[in-house]
């Protein structure tokens, strides 16, 4: 996937956006190598990758404020990371086995 830009006639990137390209390249590139969920935090959580944000990447003032990686499995599997994910850990988030909603009558 190709990320639009000015040249396409697109408004231009504001300061955050403007890491999206080098950061979605990177996500492109390593894409064959990703087989797990396990594979996907590894990469996201690795500050050399490029993918990660932090202060000084791309900008002073932005970072990767958290991250999350779910797995299509049977049931589905849900990792977090509460916080920049170069900086902390993953954690499981047990989906429940029922779903409940409120309706508004």
């Amino acid at each position: 996937a190709r990320l639009r830009g000015p040249e396409d006639g697109e408004p231009p990137w504001d300061g955050a956006s403007g890491s999206s390209r080098p950061r979605m390249q990177r996500l492109d590139e390593a894409m064959a190598d990703l087989v797990t969920g396990d594979d996907v935090a590894a990469l996201l959580s690795d500050s050399d990758a490029g993918i990660c944000m932090y202060p000084g990447r791309w900008r002073d003032d932005g970072f990767t404020f958290g991250s999350i990686v779910v797995e299509t499995s049977v049931p589905p599997r849900m990792r977090v990371a509460v916080g920049p994910p170069d900086r902390t850990p993953y954690v499981d988030v047990p989906f429940g086995s029922t779903v409940s909603a409120t309706t508004a009558t």
